[in-house]
């Protein structure tokens, strides 16, 4: 259906196939099929599949398959799910500042592809790692990441892949290396 559910929804509604505006701030909905706009704030959403743009700010997400758009810089702590899929076409967008990255924490297995976004705040960046993804197990690499705005250089940056994970590491580069020397 293509509704805007109210802030005020509280019970259960079932499968949610969204290609409107859907918006769940309270209770529970079952899984998820979105290819529209779907927005979270809390409440309880099953396994969401997201073709769309899906933001989330808080509440419980049991996982997700995203070849959309999924937009979680408006979430205050880690971000909790069993599983997480993301697909060529898939772009995720996370907050990196100089003292910390938001992270993904998933319960179950990571499948990676696509793009990963950060939206840097500015201020001085240093080299080290930050963690950007834990899970019980990881498959594929994101193919692409990104920085908005560019406020790490004029150090490197790289994703570290492991079994269980993947962190951000910035890194010196040959400007910063020379301009040290």
């Amino acid at each position: 259906s293509s509704d805007v559910c109210s802030s005020d929804l509280s019970g259960t509604v079932g499968a949610v196939n969204n290609s409107g505006a859907f918006q769940i701030d309270n209770g529970s909905a079952g899984a998820i099929t979105n290819s529209g706009l779907f927005i979270q704030t809390g409440g309880t959403i099953g396994n969401a599949t997201n073709s769309g743009v899906f933001t989330y700010t808080a509440g419980t997400l049991s996982g997700m398959t995203n070849s959309g758009t999924l937009w979680l810089t408006n979430a205050s702590v880690p971000v909790t799910m069993s599983n997480f899929t993301q697909t060529n076409s898939g772009t995720t967008w996370l907050n990196l500042s100089p003292s910390s990255l938001q992270q993904i924490s998933v319960n179950g297995a990571a499948t990676l592809d696509g793009t990963v976004s950060l939206a840097a705040a500015s201020g001085p960046y240093r080299i080290g790692y930050m963690t950007l993804l834990t899970a019980n197990s990881v498959t594929g690499k994101f193919s692409n990441m990104v920085i908005t705005p560019d406020a790490v250089s004029p150090l490197g940056t790289e994703l570290v892949y492991s079994d269980t994970g993947v962190r951000l590491a910035i890194t010196p580069s040959a400007t910063h290396t020379q301009s040290s020397i």
